[in-house]
């Protein structure tokens, strides 16, 4: 008689119910056994991430719809949660003596004892379960659960690891027959189409959320690769045009997804106007619509996305050639050269050092102690990351003098700075920036300054994601991250561009005789440019003869006591100066300071001194009005501070300048609670950089001073 294992045991009882009369019943009798499944090590074939058997998360899953199945759907959430606990738990340490591959592969793995920890776990090693959470969450009619949990579920869909492709157990029983009506057991876009559909229904869904974007992008991908492309054309009638004209940008999936669903359907008329309105706007993937892609990545994705087949009926069309001509195939490149890559920012100096460099003109050796002139190069969007050296007498006898020139005086060529789309590298974030100069690089003769100050006067994106920590370790999300809140410094990029081809005179003036509240605010982020005329037009625009003195005080590298006291003092005497400095915070987020998401970028000449996070110290206009910016005012009335959400770290480098503002106010405001704040041991513990080391000695410093002060009785 052959000797089985308690695995092919339990993979025999688990098929027995699936084959009984009532299998829905027979599994709910089978539940400590599941349960008890959790424990089951896996083989070196067939095995998951904490070294068990995938039959068992197979198992659970299949139990879980038998409850549904039943009407029974509070039975689920105990057991998987107890399932979980026992999953989690690492193998005992025989079995890893005995097995050395299993040991191996469970190595490092911290322990899961909490049940919400193990539940994340078990979702992340079996994706297909999260079917069954969208279930549960469709069948109480939660809308917002159900985004979520489809969302989470679209992150694996190009993933492999279904049940089929878990073991040779755990594939044969997923492969049943008997089974099908407990699936699906992989992310299959018809069933998840259906649940997107329903939740649809249940109402509308807030467009400004990064997670409901995406979610209706989904939606038409899902409804493409289930072959059911008419369904979703309600969603593309309703949504479409708040997608092709609204102020933000989420990647445009769900447009590029609707002109293929167009496409299939026939509307090809409809289907190219939303073509060339995505590509006006800044559509990043512009080589989607090539039928020929040289890049072997690009060809393997969309090939999995289908969109070939889908844009065929398209492409047979002489009119898409056209499209492609006009819209997304490059021009010819100009030579290399400022008109190609036009100087941003130019420093005169001499080479130290020991090493020679090479000229990036000449191309011949410069030694040290040679005049060189330091040159950063605009490439499309962004700046060059590094100077581009070169010796002073061939940069001086190179047509990047007049150039530099050009930059200094601010008479660059309007076409040097808004080049061909086709041409350039990256792409703007902001979509109406992205079209404003889509239109002036196909005819620069044509820049409209009014709409450009009219485009940059009501440029108010959303607020920048972040996480308050209120002790180490631990992170509480304010608010839903908002798609687009990621596009405020394209605000600062567009302005430098206009003052550079000679605009910014024009610029004040057309800001003055706007309302006060959207003029001010633009005549504020003009202020901190360290330009002369403009910190001049700015004074004159507020009546503030000492602005261009206070705005070069605000970016200075090293700030005293009084320094501090100076500018709180001054924001406080002028509340219109101070309400346009918050409204500029608010829409260009000039007082964040960012690396991978730039607010105001630091690698251009006039921008430059925002760089080490500078332009954050204008939050010390607010110390005595801290409640006017509601980041401020949560971090005193809580003492928490913001940290970063993922790579959005804009006040994460901020958080040093929002405590600094904070303590001000207290030693100025709250002096009694001075020493709790000083003293706090949480605080100095999620406080932590260099500044905020700097904060607590002037506070320090402060109180010595005023016990001092009592004690003489000055």
């Amino acid at each position: 008689m052959t000797q089985t294992t308690p695995l092919e045991d339990f993979a025999g009882a688990l098929r027995a119910r699936l084959a009984a009369p009532d299998p829905d019943a027979a599994l709910i009798a089978f539940r400590d056994a599941v349960l008890d499944a959790a424990d089951l090590i896996g083989t070196q074939a067939e095995t998951d991430q904490r070294g068990k058997s995938p039959i068992a998360g197979l198992a659970a899953v299949l139990l879980t719809r038998a409850f549904l199945r039943s009407g029974a759907p509070e039975a689920v959430a105990p057991f998987l949660s107890a399932f979980a606990v026992r999953w989690a738990k690492a193998p005992p340490p025989a079995a890893l003596e005995r097995t050395p591959w299993l040991a191996a592969r469970v190595s490092g793995q911290r322990p899961l004892s909490d049940p919400e920890d193990a539940l994340d776990y078990l979702r992340i090693s079996y994706p297909y379960l999260e079917g069954v959470f969208i279930e549960l969450a469709a069948a109480r009619g939660d809308q917002a659960e159900l985004v979520s949990r489809i969302c989470a579920f679209a992150s694996y869909r190009r993933q492999k690891n279904d049940a089929r492709g878990q073991g040779p157990l755990a594939a044969d029983i997923a492969e049943r027959v008997e089974a099908e009506r407990y699936g699906p057991f992989r992310y299959d876009p018809g069933f998840v189409l259906e649940k997107q559909l329903g939740t649809f229904r249940l109402g509308p869904l807030d467009g400004r959320l990064e997670t409901v974007r995406a979610f209706e992008a989904l939606a038409l991908e899902n409804a493409l690769l289930s072959r059911q492309p008419a369904r979703v054309l309600p969603l593309i009638d309703e949504r479409l045009e708040a997608h092709l004209s609204g102020p933000i940008a989420d990647g445009e999936h769900f447009v590029f997804n609707a002109i293929c669903v167009l496409s299939v359907l026939g509307a090809f008329d409809r289907a190219l106007d939303a073509a060339r309105r995505l590509i006006r706007r800044g559509y990043g993937l512009p080589w989607r619509f090539l039928r020929d892609r040289s890049d072997r990545s690009a060809r393997d994705w969309t090939r999995e996305m289908g969109q070939d087949e889908w844009l065929a009926p398209l492409h047979a069309l002489p009119a898409y050639d056209a499209f492609l001509a006009e819209y997304v195939l490059a021009p010819p490149s100009p030579p290399e050269g400022p008109a190609l890559a036009p100087p941003c920012a130019v420093h005169d100096g001499v080479l130290g050092g020991k090493a020679s460099k090479r000229c990036f003109i000449s191309g011949k050796t410069v030694v040290p102690g040679t005049g060189i002139v330091r040159v950063r190069r605009l490439r499309g969007i962004s700046a060059e990351i590094d100077f581009n050296l070169a010796d002073k007498a061939a940069f001086e006898a190179s047509d990047w003098q007049a150039a530099r020139v050009a930059l200094e005086t601010c008479t660059m060529p309007v076409d040097w700075l808004f080049p061909d789309p086709r041409l350039q590298h990256g792409t703007w974030d902001s979509p109406h920036v992205a079209a404003f100069c889509f239109d002036v690089a196909r005819a620069p003769e044509k820049l409209d300054i009014q709409r450009a100050v009219d485009l940059l006067a009501a440029f108010e994106p959303p607020p920048m994601r972040f996480l308050w920590t209120p002790q180490r370790y631990q992170w509480r999300e304010p608010f839903a991250p908002c798609a687009g809140d990621d596009m405020h410094g394209d605000a600062a990029r567009l302005a430098w561009r206009l003052v550079r081809t000679g605009h910014g005179a024009e610029m004040l003036r057309r800001a003055s005789a706007l309302p006060r509240t959207e003029g001010d605010k633009l005549v504020a982020l003009l202020a901190t440019f360290d330009i002369p005329d403009l910190r001049a037009g700015a004074a004159r625009h507020f009546g503030l003869p000492d602005l261009p003195e206070i705005m070069h005080l605000v970016f200075a590298s090293r700030l005293t006591f009084e320094d501090h006291l100076r500018l709180a003092d001054y924001g406080s005497a002028h509340p219109r100066f101070r309400a346009a400095m918050v409204a500029a915070m608010r829409a260009y987020g000039v007082h964040l300071y960012s690396n991978s998401h730039v607010t105001v970028d630091w690698f251009l000449q006039g921008l430059e001194h925002y760089a080490y996070a500078h332009g954050c110290q204008l939050l010390f206009f607010l110390i005595h009005h801290p409640h006017e910016d509601p980041v401020l005012a949560k971090v005193l009335e809580t003492g928490w501070l913001p940290r970063n959400h993922n790579t959005y770290d804009g006040y994460d480098n901020a958080a040093p300048f929002y405590l600094r503002a904070a303590m001000f106010h207290i030693a100025l405001h709250q002096p009694d609670a001075l020493d709790v704040w000083v003293d706090s041991a949480r605080l100095r513990d999620i406080s932590t950089m260099a500044k905020d080391r700097e904060t607590f000695r002037l506070m320090e410093a402060h109180r010595k001073k005023k016990a001092g002060r009592r004690k003489t009785g000055t």
